[in-house]
């Protein structure tokens, strides 16, 4: 909400697609997988009210690890096996508005603005992580500039002072890509297919597009 992305716009249009579809959207809910077999999922959906619902298929758009969450007792070996190993990392993003990270002249602020080392500069620790400044406007005046620092083998220094927001990420490794080799074997079984950018190349948005389309028409 603190960056002018426009957010609100394509959503709220999309979620008004999908209900003129037929489709209802459930917010503020934990879900879990009560039963599932080659026929129907049932889902228990949790929010001010606990209810079930059954559905031919279901489609879980979700990270790995929160799959076998909702999955719980129902998954499988093999959906353990595979899901279970994807490694992932929990990372922070400081939102601040001191512009000490970003180039010196404003004229010179970019999206993206990174912080390369000296080139007499040691080589970096494995862990380290490179600095990466954004730089955007408030949603809230359309002026007041707002940095946010992705850097984080950081994050967590108590002299950056701003606001923290934690994100999962998916390591992409040459075993990321093995395990996503087997992921084809999952798709469907006891009905229950699996989507998101952590199953195709770089993660990036677009891989998550790419394969929501991809489970939709498999269930299509």
């Amino acid at each position: 909400e603190l960056f002018q992305v426009d957010n609100d716009t394509y959503i709220t249009q999309f979620a008004n697609r999908l209900t003129q579809l037929g489709v209802q959207i459930h917010t503020g809910v934990e879900t879990t997988v009560k039963t599932r077999d080659t026929q129907s999922v049932t889902l228990e959906i949790r929010g001010d009210s606990t209810e079930e619902k059954t559905f031919a298929q279901a489609i879980l758009a979700v990270q790995p690890q929160h799959a076998l969450t909702i999955l719980g007792s129902t998954s499988t070996d093999d959906e353990t096996s595979v899901l279970g190993q994807f490694q992932h990392s929990v990372d922070t993003v400081v939102i601040h508005r001191d512009n000490e990270r970003a180039p010196p002249s404003s004229e010179q602020w970019k999206l993206f603005n990174v912080q390369l080392p000296n080139q007499d500069a040691p080589n970096p620790e494995p862990s380290a992580t490179l600095p990466i400044t954004i730089v955007k406007p408030c949603t809230r005046d359309r002026k007041t500039t707002i940095f946010a620092l992705y850097d984080y083998a950081n994050a967590e220094d108590p002299a950056l002072d701003g606001e923290r927001f934690t994100f999962d990420h998916l390591r992409v490794t040459p075993h990321t890509q093995r395990l996503r080799r087997k992921l084809p074997n999952l798709q469907g079984a006891a009905s229950v297919y699996f989507c998101g950018s952590w199953s195709r190349g770089l993660t990036l948005h677009e891989d998550a597009i790419v394969t929501g389309f991809q489970a939709a028409n498999q269930v299509l």
